[in-house]
């Protein structure tokens, strides 16, 4: 049906779009570390725009939680 053949060219675009931010280096991660220098929280693997990426909300939770 169409309705399903449009649902998997929605797939596969966001297929193409996440091996292209890949293949590009168009990926993203985090660090945040102690006022030692120690690490305590990362988290690598953000795909795309940082704006987009929920990348943002991840750091902004982990210094809400910390505080």
């Amino acid at each position: 049906s169409k309705k399903l053949r449009k649902r998997i060219e929605g797939y596969l675009k966001g297929e193409v779009e996440t091996y292209d931010n890949y293949l590009t280096g168009y990926v993203f991660g985090y660090c945040i570390k102690d006022a030692d220098g120690e690490d305590v929280d990362s988290c690598w693997g953000f795909y795309g725009d940082p704006e987009k990426s929920s990348l943002k909300e991840y750091v902004d939770d982990f210094i809400k939680n910390a505080a």
